[in-house]
């Protein structure tokens, strides 16, 4: 757990979580991160915000409830910045651009569905994406959410033809086998309540044979110096 841990104060943890990990305890009998954190700190902490279990990458939880209120104050008020990572076997049509719209979940096939239409029941949904990089088979995708919805990024790239690698669900021809997607919070960016200054958490990539055939030096020219998405 220690060498996964990319951030820690007196306030926050933010932890790699796995593909395939609970980030929380689930219908399941496995072992989530927050259990794990709980045991290695011996306190009880927070969790901020989620990512889906077949996702990698960034998780932030609160070591105190006052400072979950704050955190979970700028999250709903947008003032973290979040971009995520995607392998996609195919490409969006535009280089880049806004995928905006509606977003409607169902509880019974545990699901998102994305229109760019009002649907009833339906909640506004909207996030940024570049296509960073290209290798043989995949390309490589920086994604930025405008919003946080169940499955968001998701089921939008699923509407967009490009589903992340061993995204069955949404649309991918095959599985990955360890149960992950090829989807990784990347990049987590926040002020510090104590500090006022902002704290910048890359999280590493897992070590997979397409994510490691990327040039990551290409995301220095698709995120500004504020943190953001350039499209």
């Amino acid at each position: 757990m220690k060498e996964r841990i990319l951030f820690e104060s007196d306030e926050l943890i933010v932890v790699n979580k796995t593909g395939g990990e609970p980030a929380v305890k689930d219908l399941t009998e496995d072992v989530s991160l927050l259990e794990k954190i709980q045991k290695q700190l011996n306190i009880s902490v927070y969790p901020l915000h989620r990512i889906d279990r077949p996702v990698s990458g960034a998780v932030m939880f609160a070591k105190s409830k006052k400072a979950a209120a704050f955190y979970s104050s700028e999250f709903k008020e947008r003032r973290v910045q979040k971009v995520y990572l995607a392998a996609t076997a195919d490409k969006p049509s535009s280089q880049k651009g806004k995928i905006e719209g509606w977003l409607k979940s169902s509880a019974k096939k545990s699901k998102a569905y994305f229109s760019e239409t009002p649907v009833k029941n339906g909640k506004k949904a909207s996030a940024l994406y570049s296509v960073v990089d290209q290798i043989d088979n995949y390309f490589l995708l920086a994604l930025q959410l405008e919003t946080g919805r169940h499955h968001q990024l998701r089921a939008q790239l699923s509407y967009i033809n490009c589903p992340a690698k061993g995204d069955v669900k949404y649309g991918a021809r095959r599985k990955n086998t360890d149960r992950s997607i090829h989807l990784h919070a990347y990049l987590l960016a926040f002020n510090d309540e104590n500090s006022n200054t902002t704290e910048k958490i890359i999280a590493p990539l897992p070590n997979d044979g397409v994510w490691n055939a990327f040039d990551l030096s290409k995301l220095t020219a698709a995120i500004d110096d504020e943190n953001n998405l350039i499209i």
